[in-house]
């Protein structure tokens, strides 16, 4: 049987404007790899990550999941296929965190036509992996940021979807939820067979989470390679146009392992 298999081929995307944002994309992952998306504000990472969820579609190219183009797949079997976290998701009123969860777990199951042992992952624990137990019922208004991203968090770990599209998911976390998140994505790709996919602007956290980086800039990729490839302080430099003065930022955290 064959694996799970992401393709980009000759993408492109303009505003309405015609402005173009995305040029000529082209990438091919597999399940168990972890990517993560690089680039400066602007550089194309939340647009290209809203095609590849289906969310927006591309002016030119096409996303395939094993062949087949998303755009042919229907909108029950996408949603099942592909769990998305955008960068800002709007706070539920009059709700706390159990139940919020809960009643996005009634909707999977109903919409996604899924039954409940396909999504028989232990409540409990998915709140204690989350670090969100002790929150289990406060209002979700009054989460703080940190707390709120890891609510996000677990209702797309719930989902126990294939293919993973997470737009800067370390986002308002901690040093120690941020360890975690790393852990629960290794962890995910080999469990579920998928792939993640991601964007973040910090660096210790991409080279602690990805097993492939892509570089972005102004709407081309210009970089596509293993992660350990891509650890080289001069590829940094070309990305993020950093003089001298700036490398003092990565030769300062040199000596921090995590």
């Amino acid at each position: 049987m064959m694996g799970l298999n992401f393709k980009v081929k000759t993408l492109f995307y303009l505003d309405y404007n015609r402005k173009t944002l995305l040029k000529d994309i082209n990438f091919e992952f597999n399940e168990g790899e972890i990517i993560c998306f690089l680039g400066n504000n602007g550089a194309g990472k939340s647009t290209l990550l809203k095609i590849c969820a289906g969310v927006v579609e591309p002016s030119y190219g096409q996303v395939s999941i094993n062949q087949e183009k998303i755009s042919n797949i229907n909108n029950l079997y996408r949603s099942r296929m592909i769990s998305w976290l955008p960068q800002s998701f709007t706070r539920a009123e009059n709700f706390n965190v159990e139940e919020f969860l809960l009643l996005e777990r009634e909707n999977n199951i109903k919409f996604l036509q899924k039954s409940n042992n396909e999504f028989s992952i232990d409540f409990s624990s998915l709140l204690r992996d989350f670090d969100i137990a002790s929150q289990a019922k406060k209002e979700i208004i009054l989460l703080s940021g940190g707390e709120w991203k890891r609510v996000q968090l677990a209702r797309i770990w719930q989902r126990k979807s294939k293919i993973l599209i997470l737009d800067e998911p370390d986002g308002d976390l901690d040093l120690k939820h941020k360890i975690n998140l790393v852990e629960k994505c290794r962890e995910y790709v080999v469990k579920n067979k998928a792939i993640i996919f991601l964007a973040t602007h910090d660096l210790h956290f991409a080279k602690m989470i990805a097993n492939r980086i892509c570089a972005l800039n102004n709407g081309v990729l210009t970089w596509n390679s293993e992660a350990d490839i891509f650890w080289n302080l001069n590829i940094l430099k070309k990305l993020y146009d950093l003089n001298n003065q700036d490398e003092f930022y990565f030769k300062s955290k040199e000596s921090l392992s995590f």
